[in-house]
């Protein structure tokens, strides 16, 4: 009964708040592994890090750090699980360009990509990755959707430069 009828946007919503769930019951409850603790640094001094820096993602993150009422670096791991769980939304367009229509296959899709190990893994701890994987899926999700028209897409070049200001090197 849940997949049928508005199912286009009660599948990957499903998916995106389960995964969030997930992804902030198993997170880092602060600064955590790898170099969480140097991007924690770096966004709460609005400074830039190793080279070539990613100021998309510090001025992102820090400003939704900076809103939150709770300490700044469980604010920052958080970030990292919402911008992982809201993958899913451009990942569910993805598979409906693709042909996947049936909405149960498309949610264990969405729930398999949003568990996979590397996903899950920045998706727990503080990380640009989360944020450069969502903003890729969004282009690759406009331009399937876009097919093969000839019409300019202002909003799709947009989200390549946010990209490359969050994670020049992807």
């Amino acid at each position: 009964v849940f997949f049928h009828g508005s199912g286009e946007r009660r599948i990957p919503t499903l998916a995106v708040s389960l995964l969030f769930v997930v992804y902030c019951l198993t997170s880092a409850p602060g600064m955590g592994w790898f170099d969480s603790a140097e991007w924690a640094l770096v966004i709460e001094s609005w400074g830039l890090g190793h080279p070539p820096g990613s100021p998309g993602y510090i001025l992102s993150a820090g400003v939704f750090a900076h809103l939150l009422p709770i300490s700044f670096d469980r604010a920052l791991v958080l970030f990292s699980a919402l911008c992982a769980a809201l993958t899913l939304f451009p990942l569910d367009r993805i598979l409906r360009c693709l042909g996947q229509s049936s909405p149960l296959l498309r949610f264990g899709w969405l729930l398999l990509g949003g568990l996979l190990p590397n996903v899950w893994l920045q998706a727990v701890r503080i990380e640009l990755y989360s944020l450069s994987t969502l903003l890729f899926f969004v282009i690759v999700a406009r331009c399937l959707a876009r097919g093969t028209t000839q019409e300019r897409d202002w909003v799709t070049v947009l989200v390549v430069g946010l990209l490359v200001s969050v994670n020049p090197l992807f």
